[in-house]
């Protein structure tokens, strides 16, 4: 039954679309990180189960647009605030961007039915990587949702001091086919997947046991915050006091700390625009033990340009 459903085009599809749109959901603030392993071995299955190259492309755009959909259409925010674009504007410059860049996962599906059909599941990893890789290098790259990424609170994180995001993706696509040959195949198949899984859930039991960094007996006892302020309001002007006294009171009880770090442009004034409040800062710092370091923009009037800089406050010295 379930077979028969699956040749039908249109069922195809619309799992391709759903399986696509469930990948942001394994990254962060959600972190439900099996969604990526499991929506690829949807797709995989599509993939191994379309006889033209055409329809797995069709197949693998669904999915890329569904899941760059969900997971990078906040890009709209950056173009409507800060390019001076109107709303619709800036939601069809961003859905474009979208369309371009689900053509990677569609090239994917195309490249593995047409060329490598009958090493699919061999190959599918290894152009699923090579996608991905692409991605993040022409035009300058985009590398957002990056499979491997998704693992950063599974055990697979164990492997990245070795083989990277990438090496992450590539087993995380390992992994996806390996649980399909354990759902649709028998005896020998099945056995074979079942041991690679047990061996990386093994390898990376192992990898978690190694300290890949060496303690020099000095210790820093850091605080991070993060204000959460919104883009929506972050850069107006009138929200530079109130951004402040957010970060202010949230830092209020870390002053003890060695170090108290502030994000990327968590003071939204220009360097030379943001006196008081680095004065303010400077008084809070001196009487305590905490250095502070925080993101701010700093300006080249003479080339009136613009740089993401970090401001130290440490004793007397600004750096």
């Amino acid at each position: 039954m379930l077979k028969n459903l699956f040749e039908k085009v249109y069922i195809k599809r619309l799992c391709a679309f759903f399986s696509g749109g469930l990948v942001p959901f394994a990254f962060s603030p959600f972190d439900f990180y099996f969604f990526s392993i499991f929506s690829l071995s949807i797709l995989f299955y599509l993939w191994s189960k379309t006889k033209t190259a055409r329809e797995s492309f069709i197949l693998g755009y669904l999915f890329g647009f569904a899941m760059f959909g969900i997971g990078v259409n906040w890009l709209h925010i950056s173009i409507d605030l800060f390019g001076n674009v109107h709303l619709m504007l800036s939601l069809l410059i961003t859905y474009l961007f979208i369309a371009f860049i689900a053509l990677y996962p569609a090239l994917c599906g195309y490249i593995a039915v047409k060329y490598f059909k009958s090493s699919l599941f061999v190959c599918m990893p290894i152009l699923w990587v090579i996608s991905e890789w692409l991605r993040g290098w022409i035009f300058t790259g985009f590398p957002w949702l990056n499979i491997g990424t998704s693992q950063t609170d599974s055990i697979l994180i164990n492997f990245a001091p070795i083989i990277g995001d990438y090496g992450i993706s590539l087993i995380v696509c390992i992994i996806s086919i390996t649980i399909l040959k354990i759902i649709f195949y028998k005896n020998r198949q099945r056995f074979i997947s079942l041991s690679l899984l047990i061996i990386i859930f093994l390898s990376s039991l192992v990898l978690n046991k190694i300290n890949w960094t060496k303690n020099n007996g000095e210790t820093l006892n850091v605080a991070l915050v993060q204000g959460a302020i919104p883009q929506e309001i972050k850069w107006h002007p009138d929200q530079d006091e109130k951004s402040y006294d957010i970060y202010m009171r949230l830092s209020e009880p870390f002053w003890s700390s060695d170090l108290i770090i502030w994000p990327e442009t968590a003071i939204s004034s220009k360097y030379h625009l943001a006196n008081n409040f680095i004065e303010k800062i400077d008084r809070k710092q001196k009487n305590s033990n905490a250095s502070f370091m925080t993101g701010i923009i700093n300006e080249d009037i003479s080339t009136n340009t613009y740089f993401n800089s970090i401001l130290l406050v440490d004793g007397n010295h600004h750096f």
